[in-house]
């Protein structure tokens, strides 16, 4: 089974659109929640959990103990965001007005994301072990493979 959570209605109805035009595959479901809503309280275990373009977006506080609720639930932990460090060109200047343009809040947590390390900076705070790079095309993204601390 595969379980689609966002705490965004926007961007639950758009996963649901684009479910339906591939056909509704089967097993197959999204849930307009938050990750500590899905999760608290409750034992669920999963064989992997992504987070994609989340971490940079939420407060600094939010981060770590994010990635240790996602750990706790998913044996194995894809996280894909920015690339930190970042590369030159246009398409990180080009970045940096998106991010600037989503608001101040935003634009800060986004700097903050870059400061302190990206993922990788991250899964070391959240002790998550790193598996490895996945190949990613797009430049500005980065995509890790991580699994949960040892017993």
């Amino acid at each position: 089974m595969v379980r689609g959570i966002d705490p965004s209605a926007r961007n639950i109805s758009r996963a649901r659109v684009l479910h339906t035009r591939r056909g509704n595959p089967p097993n197959i479901a999204f849930e307009l929640t938050s990750l500590e809503a899905h999760l608290g309280g409750q034992h669920q275990e999963y064989d992997v959990g992504v987070i994609s373009y989340v971490l940079h977006e939420v407060s600094e506080q939010q981060r770590v103990p994010m990635l240790r609720l996602l750990a706790t639930a998913a044996q194995t932990v894809i996280l894909a965001d920015y690339r930190v460090p970042r590369r030159s060109g246009h398409i990180n200047v080009a970045t940096e007005v998106v991010e600037r343009l989503a608001g101040r809040e935003h634009y800060r947590g986004f700097r903050s994301f870059v400061r302190r390390g990206g993922l990788r900076g991250l899964a070391q705070e959240a002790g998550l072990h790193l598996l490895g790079e996945l190949t990613c095309a797009q430049k500005t993204a980065q995509v890790l493979r991580a699994a949960r601390p040892g017993p």
